[in-house]
């Protein structure tokens, strides 16, 4: 069968395995259409943080500097009250909405071929996790950080989350470019 195919077909299934000629196609093509979907999400909030940089720069027009040069246009806004932060509200969900639709495409996958090299299926569950908390505290550290006194708590909080992530992708990677286990496992038998 089709790798590709394959994934869409066992979409819910976290048992069994895949070898890696069976997961990478299909990770790759959802991680592909993931990158896409992104950038059309900030593509689409672009016009909107545009428009209110140029609102804020009509209405306070002395704390705006705005430089043009050969193939650059740079716009500096000077510190003050009232505080500049555009509404990223919408661009936060976006993006947050496309990788929840990642997590859910690929978690059977990853399942799946963390199996094939004999580990549980659970190794694939702190990363998720890990992005889940940053994607959920961002929003509120950019918003703190507007104010007079940023939330370096929060900050805090949130690199150790991120290195966290960080070292648990980088694992889990690991996990899944290792060559299955020959012959059946526990999981049951190989994927040809």
């Amino acid at each position: 069968m089709h790798p590709i195919l394959s994934g869409f077909r066992r979409l819910g299934q976290f048992s069994g395995r895949d070898s890696r000629a069976v997961f990478w196609p299909y990770a790759g093509l959802v991680l592909g259409v993931g990158v896409l979907a992104i950038i059309v999400v900030i593509m689409a909030w672009m016009p909107s943080f545009i428009a209110e940089t140029q609102a804020f720069a009509t209405q306070y027009p002395d704390r705006v500097t705005t430089q043009v040069g050969p193939g650059s246009y740079t716009v500096t806004i000077s510190p003050g009250d009232p505080p500049f932060m555009p509404d990223n509200r919408g661009v936060m969900l976006g993006v947050s909405l496309v990788v929840v639709a990642l997590m859910v495409l690929l978690a059977a996958a990853v399942a799946r071929r963390l199996h094939d090299t004999g580990r549980s299926g659970l190794w694939g569950l702190p990363t998720p996790i890990f992005l889940l908390i940053s994607l959920t505290l961002m929003p509120g550290l950019m918003n703190s950080f507007v104010g007079p006194d940023p939330d370096m708590r929060l900050f805090g909080l949130l690199f150790a989350n991120n290195a966290a992530y960080i070292l648990s992708l980088g694992l889990l990677l690991l996990f899944l470019v290792l060559p299955g286990r020959p012959g059946p496992n526990r999981f049951g038998p190989p994927t040809p």
